[in-house]
């Protein structure tokens, strides 16, 4: 992953999508690929995902916001580095967790300047 210099074991912040309460967080390369479980995921998800074009989403988020592979997810009144709708590559189970889940990349969570500090 050209470009990014920091290391994060996992990074989480609250926040709210479309009403909903969200984590929206990233995890180094590493956890990210051995930990996320796909119900679903676009062929090219990877490089995609690395390159900031789409972001993963927990199953119960997409049920409860009716999102599908393909969508758009707004998220820029976060941040102004995330005024461009990222679109869902990946839907991931997580049933531990009442909010719904989002995944950026890690240059994406850099670009945004959000904490590098580890949240888990």
């Amino acid at each position: 992953m050209p470009g990014v210099s920091a290391i994060f074991t996992q990074s989480y912040l609250d926040t709210t999508v479309s009403n909903l309460p969200t984590k929206l967080g990233t995890k180094d390369t590493l956890t990210l690929e051995q930990t996320m479980v796909a119900k679903e995921m676009v062929q090219d998800f990877w490089p995609r995902f690395y390159q900031m074009e789409l972001a993963a989403i927990s199953e119960p988020m997409a049920v409860k916001l009716g999102l599908a592979l393909g969508d758009e997810i707004e998220v820029g009144e976060l941040n102004t580095a995330l005024e461009k709708p990222l679109k869902v590559g990946a839907i991931f189970y997580d049933y531990g967790s009442p909010t719904g889940e989002l995944l950026i990349a890690p240059a994406l969570w850099q670009r945004a300047e959000f904490s590098p500090v580890p949240t888990s």
